[in-house]
């Protein structure tokens, strides 16, 4: 959390149920560990009308300051969300499907198997997994003991007393030496704990417990079974970061859609069902820690601007981002949380024609910004934007990420660089970088590329690293020690990422599981080149928010190799979320690792020769070979790399230098 940032005001509506209210609570405190927040909880009156529960809101909300947003679960709440929100200004946030239209809220968040397949997901709609909840994962309060979630009978799902307790038995019996915790819910046959008696395991009924009972037992338990109709359970043994088995339940009736949610994390080697496990005799190692809430509260927290309202008299600075641009894109969102929390308010503007962007913004009679920024990939825009700040006497920052000359030069070779068109090229991304204000770069060997060959101004170019979502890429959990490491290289199949020298690394060590994971125009050759080698895997990509979590299951994550020009200048996000979730890294030698670096470094970063296959294989062979404590020991060397040099704190620091220049 920063200290300098200004504390944010969050309501929270209550309609009495527990379950809405744990999950509303579970984002704001979320929210909470990026930044500064106050939370009120509001609780809305029972067996009373519409009116008569908005009214009973206003009043006591009428004792509260005023909120940033307003947040809530459950049909009883919405119209007095919407009320409350529009009242005070402030953002609406709903969990759940709403029964109202998604539109009318800012923001909603939806569980993947509530929003129907296929369907383009609205700008304000973010997809979970299952409900949110209030479970945090503490590695250190790990004490090894086991916890079994009971439900009971439910619309989907019957009762089989018998059944489950030989299971349960077996399940106690297979680890005598575990503490075993067993609790029920409101939805049990009268007489079920009594017949666990001669088990032995200390059983705890659900009447018996406070509300801060479970969530503690969960943060202790390092194994969780939970019957396979608690869903909100599931997910948050999930997030508590334990190995979670599924106890069997008979179904009464064709599986809805939160089944099929649960079954989809039966496929994501999330859980082990009861009748795999009676084979195996193990829990699976799983996806990494289900940081819903965490994942969550980082979205908003980048989607989100705070509104002067509740920060005093102080006038917040707009910035107007400019150009058809991914708000959600690492680099722009980790960018867009910082200005935030600096009290930047930040206006979006998408031109239809990037060419005369300019004169669409003075049709939408857009307001005079502070300042102008023209984000990652935007060259296009650059011009219109240019004008737009010239007229209004703003400045303008142009943070490119990658050159398009670079790109199309260098690492696709399109033209040859004394080719005219290359020449004309060149000039047009010369004349950007040298009328904009301030230019950005993730590395000082892109500072030095924009400064020598496209002509930028040295004392106007600030480097400011990439960094990673820390909600969401956080250190993940080791699994138990392998036969055989997991090497594991995610990102586009294209001649920057060096995945066909990953392959011919790859056929060199057959005793070691090599996973390339993404698309691109490389992915099928690559394909070819790897039959008959049965220790190379092709995965499809994964759901952004679950990148964290595949990243956990290897041991080792793989950087780019390519040798194009551009390789030597970057430092992939693939490199800064690795390290983030504390997993050791290999990737090309470059300059771009600083001195600084290179001495604090005892192994969570290996650098090799770029495009040499047997200098990588040779550093996978070396890793192949190295005790699983010594693996963990290098991932946490990781992990401390990048909170020293790229976490937040440092990428904030640069941008504020930058900033500064201005003098805004």
């Amino acid at each position: 959390m920063m200290p300098d940032q200004q504390s944010l005001v969050i309501w929270v509506l209550d309609d009495g149920k527990p379950g809405h209210r744990n999950q509303s609570l579970g984002l704001a405190e979320a929210m909470g560990r990026i930044r500064d927040v106050s939370i009120h909880l509001i609780t809305l009156p029972h067996n009373v009308g519409i009116f008569s529960r908005i009214k009973k809101a206003c009043e006591e909300a009428g004792k509260l300051p005023k909120p940033d947003f307003v947040l809530a679960a459950g049909h009883k709440t919405h119209l007095a969300l919407l009320y409350l929100a529009r009242k005070t200004g402030a953002r609406s946030v709903v969990l759940m499907k709403p029964s109202m239209p998604c539109r009318w809220f800012d923001h909603c968040l939806i569980p993947e198997h509530d929003f129907q397949e296929g369907v383009k997901t609205p700008r304000n709609v973010i997809l979970t997994k299952g409900a949110l909840n209030r479970v945090t994962y503490d590695p250190g309060a790990k004490d090894g003991s086991g916890l079994i979630l009971i439900g009971g009978k439910s619309s989907e799902f019957g009762f089989d007393g018998e059944t489950l307790q030989k299971a349960i038995n077996e399940i106690v019996g297979r680890d005598e030496d575990m503490e075993w915790t067993l609790t029920d819910s409101r939805r049990i046959p009268a007489g079920f704990l009594e017949s666990l008696r001669d088990i032995p395991i200390s059983t705890h009924a659900h009447h018996t417990t406070d509300s801060d009972w479970l969530p503690e037992k969960l943060r202790r338990a390092s194994v969780v079974w939970v019957t396979e109709d608690s869903v909100s359970m599931i997910y948050e043994a999930l997030s508590c970061g334990a190995q979670v088995g599924l106890l069997p339940m008979p179904r009464i009736r064709q599986a809805g859609r939160v089944s099929h949610g649960v079954e989809c994390l039966l496929q994501e080697d999330r859980l082990e069902a009861y009748s795999s496990w009676r084979q195996s005799r193990e829990l699976p190692r799983g996806q990494g820690i289900l940081s819903e809430a965490e994942r969550c509260a980082a979205m908003l927290a980048s989607k989100l601007f705070v509104r002067s309202t509740s920060l005093g008299t102080k006038k917040r600075k707009v910035i107007l981002w400019w150009g058809r641009f991914n708000p959600a894109y690492s680099r722009s969102s980790i960018l867009r949380h910082l200005l935030n929390v600096d009290g930047w308010d930040i206006q979006d503007f998408h031109p239809r024609f990037s060419s005369i962007g300019d004169l669409e913004a003075y049709a939408q009679r857009l307001p005079c910004p502070a300042l102008v920024w023209v984000p990652c990939f935007r060259q296009r825009d650059f011009a219109a934007a240019r004008r737009f700040a010239s007229r209004q006497g703003i400045p303008l920052i142009f943070d490119p990420l990658i050159s398009a000359y670079d790109k199309r030069i260098f690492e696709k070779r399109k033209y040859a660089p004394t080719d005219l068109r290359a020449r004309r090229l060149r000039r047009w991304e010369s004349q950007l970088y040298q009328s904009a204000d301030v230019v950005l770069a993730d590395t000082d060997a892109h500072k030095e590329f924009y400064v020598s060959e496209l002509g930028a101004d040295l004392s106007k170019v600030f480097v400011v690293p990439v960094g990673a979502e820390e909600g969401l890429f956080v250190p993940q959990k080791w699994g138990m020690e392998r036969k055989r490491i997991e090497v594991l290289f995610y990102g586009s199949f294209v001649q920057l990422q060096g995945a066909d020298v990953i392959v011919e690394a790859a056929k060199r060590v057959p005793e070691v599981d090599w996973v390339l994971l993404g698309q691109g125009k490389l992915r099928q050759f690559c394909m070819d080149s790897a039959k008959g080698c049965p220790q190379i895997r092709f995965e499809n990509p994964v759901p952004y928010g679950d990148l964290a979590a595949r990243i956990g299951q290897a041991d080792i994550l793989l950087g780019v190799f390519g040798d194009t020009p551009k390789a030597m200048r970057v430092i992939p996000n693939k490199f800064y979320q690795s390290i983030a979730c504390a997993r050791p890294v290999i990737t090309l030698d470059s300059m771009v690792y600083t001195e600084e670096v290179r001495l604090a470094n005892q192994g969570g970063i290996q650098l090799v020769k770029a495009a040499d296959p047997e200098a990588l294989a040779q550093a996978v062979r070396d890793a192949a070979l190295q005790s699983h404590d010594e693996l963990i020991r290098r991932g946490q060397n990781a992990r401390e790399i990048y909170e020293r040099f790229y976490a937040r704190e440092q990428v904030h620091e640069a941008l504020k230098k930058a900033l500064a220049h201005l003098d805004i």
